[in-house]
């Protein structure tokens, strides 16, 4: 048959090496310790607390902190060995150490299995790890819940705010002169249309509470890596300037019968507190919840259909008495007999074998539950 000879080319380039390998390696530890070096540095110079949640939101603290995120991005160091691009000096030392240790000092699953313990309890790291920042899901609810619509995770973002609200300050006073309730109404923050602007153009709801809206979220969104990388994210257009992911919005047309209203408040306070859900499907199980209760017949209807079908027993006179109740007949629902065995070891439907079609078998049961009493 037909057969290749095949080339064995070695390799001449010395960056494929073993040894230029963990001179790499040495080198993307280095980066990783100087970028700590430098925000240290930089935090001394600024005199501020990178972890401290919002120590002042006035205009020399954010420009503060604009200028050292700005100084750290432009002296951030790329490594070599990791294609993800850390900001916190925590991340990319332990991502340092972590590539070092699997390539050059992993022996066995032993060795593997240790890894992640000796990176947790590694002193120098758990320091670095108290100094960083917090992230936006941390620091966000807390700004929406003091009621800021206007503000802004990123220092850069807020500074921008700071100096756009200035210049409109500014025209106002030219325009109003000395009259300082006028110049307090022309101001974002004090205008009648402030709380109509919160809600997003690109909204497709009319939603009634304004107070609903507020600034636009930093929290990173989407998926990272697969085949959805970059793809636009199914939630709602502007759902990331709602400040609670609350179901304000379904608090309407609840069912008339009180049972149903509760079970569907129920489920409401319930999803509210959840976080694997989306934001829309939250809201189209609660509708389609509220629709389904609507067609239903009402809750006392199938209450009485229920008991019917459990066979609820009187309880006795000396059952009551061990009990300490004084009502006459307490009904409690009880399992048929060797219900345990029936469940184990019945294996068919007797409802698909019978002979009788489903109108007789209704008018069969409606005899026979004609004279139970209740």
């Amino acid at each position: 048959g037909y057969s290749e000879v095949e080339f064995d080319v070695p390799i001449n380039n010395v960056r494929f090496t073993e040894d230029f390998e963990t001179k790499s390696l040495m080198e993307d530890v280095w980066k990783s310790q100087y970028n700590e070096a430098l925000s240290a540095s930089v935090d001394d110079r600024f005199h501020i607390a990178p972890n401290a949640p919002v120590a002042s939101d006035s205009l020399v603290h954010v420009l503060k902190k604009s200028v050292r995120t700005h100084a750290l991005d432009q002296s951030r160091p790329v490594l070599t060995h990791e294609l993800a691009d850390f900001k916190t000096p925590y991340m990319m030392t332990t991502s340092a150490l972590e590539r070092v240790l699997r390539e050059r000092c992993m022996q066995t699953w032993v060795d593997e299995a240790a890894i992640p313990r000796m990176l947790r309890d590694y002193a120098s790291l758990q320091k670095t790890r108290a100094k960083a920042e917090m992230p936006p899901e941390v620091l966000e609810p807390l700004m929406a819940f003091r009621g800021d619509t206007r503000w802004c995770f990123s220092a850069q973002e807020r500074l921008a705010q700071k100096v756009e609200a200035m210049d409109t300050a500014m025209d106002a006073i030219e325009e109003a002169g000395d009259d300082k309730e006028l110049v307090l109404g022309m101001l974002p923050e004090n205008s009648d249309s402030a709380e109509r602007s919160l809600q997003p153009r690109e909204f497709p709801y009319s939603h009634p509470f304004q107070n609903h809206f507020g600034f636009k979220t930093e929290a990173p969104r989407g998926v990272t890596g697969g085949i959805l990388h970059g793809a636009p994210s199914p939630d709602t257009p502007g759902s990331d300037k709602i400040r609670y992911p609350t179901l304000q919005r379904v608090y309407h047309s609840f069912p008339k019968d009180h049972k149903y209203r509760n079970m569907v408040r129920h489920a409401v306070g319930t999803l509210e507190r959840s976080d694997g859900w989306k934001y829309h499907a939250k809201v189209q199980a609660i509708n389609r919840m509220k629709e389904v209760l609507d067609n239903m017949p009402p809750s006392a209807k199938m209450e009485a259909r229920l008991d019917r079908a459990f066979h609820p027993m009187p309880e006795s006179v000396a059952q009551q008495k061990a009990r300490g109740v004084e009502r006459p007949i307490h009904y409690w629902r009880k399992f048929p007999v060797r219900w345990r065995w029936m469940k184990r070891n019945r294996f068919w439907f007797s409802g698909l074998t019978t002979k009788n079609p489903l109108h007789a078998r209704q008018g069969a049961n409606s005899k026979h539950h004609k004279g139970r009493p209740h």
